[in-house]
């Protein structure tokens, strides 16, 4: 097995709940390689979701079908990115700074900020979901979410400061670089032309939305990041996971808005 195919199916295994054909051994230097397959992995999910909620909307209404999605969409990650962002929300809101605030951060209980946070989180997630449904909105578009928040997730892991102190698995990313994200870039622009394929608007509107997305996405990473900085001195791989689900549903809302004027 090469070491790309290799790579590509340890950061399924790793960032998905997606059944793979075999168990791959955990490997840093892997697990790194199969990061730059990040916006593919998200491409993978959002289709999976696509489908799934034609499925759902044929046969239950527009409430129902926005829950069911909003459950498939949780389990496709195991609720890996959602579970940092609770993390984090509790280690921010504490008030605690530097290894106060990691002690909370890595701390396995989930904490009366983390609980607010993640209840306000899926509640506006599934708001968006009935959104597209009820409005008869939903369409391959939704797909766009899941790869841009994953391109944004590569720049954060590059160009933000990991916490020296915390001897996790965000401290194998060293050593990255900006070639990865023209990479990763280059990946999630190829991937987002094939969405276009089924995409219900036009190309100015669809090249528009990206741009929006993108820069919405940006601004997450930016203002997260620097209040982490400020607080911790550094970010987590709970810290990255929670800007890549807040960064997700920054591009719902992103869809959800240009789509309801256009």
């Amino acid at each position: 097995m090469s070491k790309q195919i290799k790579s590509l199916l340890l950061a399924f295994q790793f960032f998905t709940r997606i059944p793979i054909p075999m168990l791959i051994d955990f490997e840093g230097d892997t697990l790194k390689r199969g990061t730059l397959y990040l916006p593919f992995i998200g491409a993978v999910l959002g289709g999976l979701l696509y489908l799934f909620g034609l499925s759902v909307i044929y046969i239950f209404p527009p409430m129902i079908a926005a829950s069911l999605t909003l459950c498939f969409c949780v389990y496709l990650t195991g609720g890996l990115h959602l579970d940092g962002l609770l993390d984090t929300a509790d280690g921010v809101y504490s008030q605690r700074t530097g290894s106060e605030m990691l002690r909370i951060i890595t701390d396995s209980r989930i904490g009366a900020f983390g609980a607010i946070v993640g209840i306000l989180m899926l509640l506006l997630k599934f708001s968006l979901f009935y959104a597209l449904f009820d409005k008869n909105l939903f369409s391959g578009l939704i797909i766009l979410p899941m790869i841009w928040s994953r391109f944004v997730l590569i720049i954060t892991i590059i160009t933000q400061p990991y916490y020296s102190e915390e001897d996790g698995i965000g401290g194998l990313y060293a050593g990255m670089t900006q070639i990865h994200i023209y990479i990763t870039f280059a990946l999630a622009l190829s991937l987002s032309g094939l969405v276009w394929l089924i995409s219900p608007v036009t190309f100015f509107n669809y090249a528009s939305l990206i741009c929006a997305m993108l820069a919405s996405n940006l601004l997450v990473m930016y203002l997260v990041a620097r209040q982490l900085k400020k607080q911790l001195g550094g970010l987590t791989g709970d810290n990255y996971g929670a800007i890549n689900e807040l960064c997700e549903i920054a591009s719902l809302l992103v869809l959800v808005a240009i789509l309801n004027i256009i």
